[in-house]
């Protein structure tokens, strides 16, 4: 267990902090208005980090549901994640290497990100298991819309 006011400790508070705000906001957000909807609330998100043009229903969306809000606890939330793994290096909006932001350069720059963590999330995952451990997983591959893992 780490120390109250250990990095690490900090680190969990902060994803924990940022976790509760993002649900407060949501929460609030649909108690305002009871039409919107999360699927609603996420597009307009993606459509917004794709640099797409909102049209009218969209543009209620994105105003009732303070998507731009939204937007920033989850980069925030992202980056808050990143730093707990010691992967600084992968925050969002810094438009340089080894990812380029999202939210700068839309859909085709999450790819990079995408890569880099489907190469790190299996090595934090093997690291965090014993071979012994591992022999008991089934031999069979699974795969995804990325490819193998």
């Amino acid at each position: 267990m780490d120390a109250p006011d250990s990095p690490a400790s900090r680190g969990a508070q902060r994803i924990r902090d940022l976790g509760e705000r993002l649900d407060a906001h949501r929460k609030r957000q649909q108690e305002l208005y009871p039409d919107l909807t999360l699927t609603g609330i996420y597009n307009v998100l993606e459509k917004l980090r794709a640099g797409v043009a909102l049209d009218a229903k969209d543009k209620a969306v994105h105003d009732n549901g303070l998507v731009s809000v939204l937007r920033q606890i989850h980069d925030e939330l992202d980056a808050a994640v990143f730093e707990a793994y010691g992967w600084s290096d992968l925050k969002w909006g810094t438009g340089g290497p080894p990812v380029s932001s999202p939210t700068e350069h839309g859909q085709a720059a999450r790819a990079p990100l995408e890569q880099v963590l489907l190469t790190r999330l299996p090595a934090l995952f093997l690291s965090a298991f014993p071979i012994s451990a591992l022999s008991m997983l089934s031999p069979r591959t699974v795969t995804c819309r990325h490819g193998v893992v």
